[in-house]
């Protein structure tokens, strides 16, 4: 072999040393490469294996009070991935539910690519599935159920339950991204709840601050939102229909709720006092608010509850006379000083003055009058917030000096302007209060020559009741003269 052909030969054996070379570095690298991979989709289904797969429920929905049973369904999406050993998968059953127990709750695996020999594990609300050799998706690309779990609850509480899913190894299972969720619907309409009462405290004609709200619930308190029942407010007094109520719907105290709801707007009474107020709608349980008030408006107006009457001089008239003060819908107004005023012909040296009770009532315990009068009138009057509010003018009534047997005496202060001198003085009465007696009417009580005061005592006095004395005078030399302005008397014996 020439020298060519030697380096020929060796590059060729060269050249089948580097392709042996190049064919074992790419089985190396293949190798390695399928190593790199395995580790990665161990390294992949260990992360998602963390709250790895879905969970759905059937059915969505339910009621309140009624047993339902709900099918739990875990699957996986993507061929290939798998809890590994030791994993689980857990529910958590919303309080609200009944809680999971042995008895209401089994599993099932429809595929062998789970193994769920191991008892059902109960902590509280949450149920356990233990996998005890993992769980794997089977071949192929379509999603599979692994697992199902049935469990049969009553739910307690309308709205929207979500219960809480988990996967993954380890003992420590992490959410699953998407939660089964169940719908429940609350029981038939049975009640009627207060939800928002009437302020406590309220003013005759004024629209309560604060509003009734009432909700239509089922027997388990959950707002019935299907219904549109028609609900009506009434005021209780003691237990009793109380006094009308007015709102601003439309005049009466009923409105249509909506969702369950009804809301009523723009409620007054104008009848002062404590009440209850009483929710009713047909034969729905009815509901019953605590207690609040209704109290006065401001004072409008007076009025005599008891007008005066006849009285004596010096002797505090009875029975008293007595006036209310109202407001505009003649509720009682209390703490309003009321004055009396007299009309010109009588004079009261007490008792002028009085302030409302608590019942609106001003009571003048103490009118007394220093002399008589017939014919007499009073007006009481108040302001109120710089209002001047009066009672107009009462009926009339008389100021008599009371006359008995034993408080009989007559006197007169007559004096002759001619200056010849008052010589007697003779009394007269007759029947009625008047101005004066007239001459035909006239009885004669007797006649006083006691000078100075004329005095007389009334003996032979007529039957009890009204009457009026005059003095008639006659002086030394005979002149007469005419009857005195008469004084009302009242027998009384």
């Amino acid at each position: 072999m020439n020298c060519r052909n030697r380096v020929t030969a060796r590059q060729a054996t060269a050249t089948r040393h580097l392709r042996i070379a190049l064919r074992l570095v790419v089985i190396a690298a293949l190798a390695v490469a399928g190593m790199v991979f395995s580790a990665d989709l161990a390294t992949a289904d260990s992360a998602a294996s963390s709250g790895y797969g879905a969970m759905t429920v059937s059915p969505t929905s339910a009621t309140v009070g009624t047993s339902t049973q709900l099918t739990f369904s875990y699957s996986f999406t993507d061929n290939g991935h798998f809890l590994p050993t030791g994993s689980s998968v857990t529910v958590a059953v919303p309080a609200s539910w009944t809680a999971p127990t042995a008895t209401n709750t089994s599993v099932a695996a429809p595929t062998a690519n789970c193994n769920t020999s191991a008892a059902l594990s109960f902590n509280a609300t949450t149920v356990t599935i233990p996998l005890a050799n993992g769980c794997r998706a089977p071949a192929g690309n379509s999603t599979a159920t692994l697992l199902t779990l049935t469990y049969t609850g009553t739910p307690s509480a309308a709205g929207t339950t979500t219960f809480t899913t988990s996967s993954g190894a380890g003992g420590a299972p992490v959410a699953i991204s998407s939660q089964p969720t169940v719908t429940v619907n609350p029981a038939a309409a049975s009640q009627l709840v207060f939800t928002t009462a009437p302020s406590t405290t309220n003013t005759a004609g004024t629209a309560f601050a604060q509003q009734p709200v009432v909700k239509v619930e089922d027997a388990s308190g959950n707002v019935v939102t299907s219904s549109s029942a028609s609900v009506t407010i009434a005021a209780l007094n003691n237990g009793s229909a109380g006094p009308a109520m007015t709102c601003g719907t439309g005049g009466g105290p009923t409105v249509t709720a909506v969702s369950g709801v009804a809301t009523f707007s723009g409620c007054f009474m104008t009848i002062a006092g404590s009440y209850t107020m009483k929710a009713t709608s047909g034969t729905l349980s009815s509901a019953t608010n605590p207690a609040f008030t209704v109290a006065n408006a401001a004072a409008s107006k007076l009025a005599f509850v008891k007008g005066p009457s006849d009285a004596f001089v010096g002797t505090a008239m009875s029975p008293a006379v007595t006036i209310q003060v109202q407001d505009q819908y003649n509720n009682p107004v209390s703490g309003i000083s009321v004055t009396l005023t007299p009309s010109s012909n009588v004079t009261f040296g007490t008792g002028l003055a009085a302030t409302t009770d608590s019942s609106g009532l001003a009571t003048f315990g103490n009118l007394t009058a220093t002399h008589t009068a017939i014919a007499a009138t009073v007006t009481g009057s108040a302001t109120v917030s710089g209002t001047n509010l009066s009672t107009g003018t009462s009926t009339t009534f008389n100021v008599s000096v009371k006359v008995t047997t034993s408080a009989n005496a007559l006197g007169d202060s007559a004096a002759d302007a001619g200056g010849s001198g008052v010589a007697s003085v003779s009394y007269y009465y007759c029947t009625g209060f008047a101005a004066t007696c007239a001459a035909a009417g006239r009885t004669l009580i007797g006649t006083s020559t006691t000078a100075g005061t004329f005095a007389l005592a009334w003996t032979g006095q007529p039957a009890n009741g009204a009457y009026t004395v005059i003095a008639v005078a006659t002086d030394n030399v005979g002149n007469v003269s005419s009857g005195s302005a008469g004084t009302p008397v009242s027998v009384s014996n």
